[in-house]
C-alpha cells in the first residue's frame, strides 16, 4: 500500500528546494566574492574561507536529510522522479548546466576584478 505524501509536505519540501536554488545558491556565489574581497585574494585564506562556505553547504544538506523522516523523505524523492522528461526538457536541462558552469565563474570574476 503506497501512501500519499500529505500536501503540507510536499509545499514545505518545494519551499525548501525553492529556497536554496534561488535564496542560498546566489548567497554562496556572493559570499565567495565578498570573503576574497573583505580578507584579501591570499590562497591561505581563499582556502580557508572555502572550507567555511563548504561546511555551511553540508550543514544545509544534513538539515534536509536529517529535518524528514525517514519515510516521508523516501516518498518525497520517489514521487519526485515520477513524471517523464521530455526530450526537450532533457535538452533545455542540459543547457542550463552549461550556462550555470560558464557563468557562476564569471560572476565571481567580475564580482572581484570590478570592485
Amino acid at each position: 500500500q503506497k501512501r500519499q505524501v500529505p500536501r503540507g509536505w510536499r509545499f514545505a519540501v518545494g519551499g525548501l528546494s525553492f529556497a536554496r536554488y534561488y535564496v542560498f545558491l546566489p548567497y554562496v556565489v556572493y559570499s565567495v566574492m565578498a570573503l576574497v574581497l573583505s580578507d584579501g585574494g591570499r590562497v591561505r585564506d581563499v582556502c580557508l574561507n572555502t572550507v567555511a562556505v563548504l561546511f555551511l553547504l553540508e550543514v544545509d544538506n544534513l538539515a534536509f536529510l536529517h529535518g524528514l523522516s525517514e519515510r516521508v523523505r523516501m516518498e518525497a524523492e520517489e514521487n519526485a522522479g515520477a513524471r517523464q522528461v521530455t526530450d526537450d526538457e532533457l535538452r533545455t536541462m542540459d543547457a542550463v548546466k552549461i550556462v550555470c558552469v560558464v557563468l557562476i565563474p564569471f560572476v565571481v570574476l567580475v564580482g572581484i576584478l570590478g570592485h
